[in-house]
């Protein structure tokens, strides 16, 4: 096996740089670039929404003292909140800041595209980094610093890191970095550990065939993948809370896996969206000539196996669980396209046919779609209002208690800066169908809930991902429904008729009801 994934100067004919490859790869690259600028501009003012608006309040209750795991029930890794508190102290706590944050994950996705490439092969960097930027934006306002963009931008470097070890440039030190990166990864979410396991075979694989020592490299790796975990257990224990995250976070866990999976047929349907089109004049590109099986290349092939396995084994099929396998197969195709204008007869036009729909169809859709896209946020604005009006915001610190997922209503406690009354922030585990892990929620809740009797109480109708129940999810839970009904009155309660415009398709905000405790006027 060769050691680098492919040599413009190995052919007379790779040598021979065409003043039509020259045009069609700058034209190329001129579209790219301008269609990632004008999605850079329409995104600059995107509001802070969706999951991320989620892990800024968990960051925020911490910075009050609440502990995760034990003051906050929640099913997220340590390594998010590490990643988020990082960035919130770096750049800042507010939407702006977090536009700048999701705008670095991606500048440091396209530099690692550049690494991966080599001098030479610029097209193919750029290509694979801006289509992977493009794809992110016009997935919307909820996607912005997604856990799995980043676990994408540490994947990319951790590859970066293994072929500068398969090269010879410092091998154990590059082995070290790239268990690290991928180490970091498991702390978001574990999802890459199947695909961990194969590059360590072919890292094995790859010393035992040059006759180089197997331990000492495989060794590396699995210190590098170790030091985040032994860090973050000791920062558990720190803080007293490595108990209460077995007891209580990997059930949750457990008990999150299980709800809102789709179909393997579905899963498969939509992993390659929006680039279908794309990955399939690419595949038909592969029947056109023979691609040498180098050891990057392998490695690349086994980077998009396993990184599909963890789409699937994630089960949701939401469009940023995609990420990290759209980003390894962006740059396989960019390496391939690369190659393959060098070429010549039905493999080059091929080639250019894919080049021209990926830089002058599929970009500027892309990034047209992302100027369509409205950063009005219905939901929060209204419930903010209301708040407003049923008391100021000291007297509601720690007095209201959201009964919502990702509705928006931690969202907006976010941006009113209120402490709720409990660290439940998911009512999705207490309406679910019967089970232990359940039983263990509603418990723990009902506990913190009836100590903190919170003056306010935010009912919204969105319920567990596609649940269609909306606010008979309390008829659920009869003991909690009697209680609200005898402690608090509903005071009001909001729907819209205006869409919301967070993405391609335009939805219906959530709505909301506010119950105030009947001892209160």
């Amino acid at each position: 096996m060769n050691d680098e994934f492919a040599n413009r100067n190995t052919s007379p004919v790779m040598n021979t740089a065409s003043t039509t490859n020259k045009a069609i790869t700058g034209l190329c690259g001129a579209a790219l670039c301008l269609s990632l600028l004008t999605a850079v501009i329409a995104s600059s003012h995107w509001p802070l929404i969706g999951d991320a608006s989620l892990m800024h309040y968990v960051v925020f209750l911490m910075h009050r003292g609440l502990l995760p795991y034990k003051d906050i029930a929640d099913i997220n890794l340590p390594g998010t909140y590490a990643f988020e508190a990082a960035a919130m102290a770096l750049f800042g706590e507010g939407a702006i800041a977090w536009r700048v944050y999701d705008f670095t994950l991606l500048g440091a996705a396209l530099g690692a595209c550049f690494l991966l490439a080599g001098r030479n092969r610029w097209f193919a960097a750029l290509f694979a980094g801006c289509t992977f930027a493009l794809v992110h934006f016009q997935d919307g306002l909820e996607e912005g610093g997604q856990r799995d963009l980043l676990i994408a931008a540490l994947l990319l470097w951790a590859y970066v890191a293994l072929f500068a070890a398969l090269r010879g440039k410092r091998p154990l030190r590059m082995l070290l970095l790239f268990g690290v990166s991928l180490g970091a990864t498991f702390l978001v979410k574990p999802i890459l550990l199947p695909l961990s396991g194969l590059l360590l075979l072919l890292v094995g694989v790859v010393r035992y065939r040059r006759g180089q020592k197997l331990v000492p490299g495989i060794a590396a790796a699995l210190a590098g993948m170790a030091i985040p975990g032994i860090c973050t257990l000791l920062w558990l224990q720190s803080h007293g809370v490595l108990s209460a995250f077995w007891t209580s976070a990997l059930p949750l866990i457990r008990l999150h896996a299980s709800l809102g999976d789709r179909s393997l047929g579905f899963l498969l349907a939509h992993c390659l969206s929006p680039i279908t089109a794309l990955c399939l004049l690419w595949a038909v590109l592969q029947f056109t000539g023979r691609p040498a099986l180098t050891t990057e290349r392998i490695a690349l092939l086994v980077g998009v196996f396993g990184t599909l396995l963890a789409y699937v084994m994630q089960g949701k099929g939401f469009t940023y669980q995609r990420y990290p396998q759209l980003a390894i197969l962006l740059v396989l195709i960019g390496l391939d396209l690369d190659e393959a204008l060098l070429s010549k007869g039905v493999r080059r036009s091929l080639a250019m046919a894919t080049c021209l729909l990926g830089s002058f169809f599929l970009a500027p859709r892309f990034a047209w779609l992302t100027t369509t896209f409205s950063g009005v946020t219905r939901f929060q604005n209204a419930l903010t209002e209301q708040l407003d009006a049923v008391a100021s915001r000291d007297q509601l610190s720690g007095q209201v208690q959201c009964l919502d997922t990702f509705g928006g209503c931690i969202g907006t406690l976010y941006q009113m800066r209120l402490p709720q009354s409990t660290g439940f922030l998911y009512d999705c585990y207490l309406f679910t169908d019967p089970s232990a892990e359940r039983e263990s929620y509603r418990a723990a809740f009902w506990t913190a809930y009836k100590t903190a009797q919170p003056r306010v109480l935010v009912v919204t109708n969105q319920f567990c991902f596609w649940d269609p129940r909306g606010f008979k999810k309390l008829d659920e839970w009869p003991a909690f429904a009697a209680d609200l009904d005898q402690n608090y009155r509903e005071q009001s309660e909001w729907r819209s008729d205006v869409p919301n415009h967070f993405w391609h398709r335009p939805e219906m905000p959530f709505q909301f009801r506010i119950y105030v405790r009947k001892e209160h006027p």
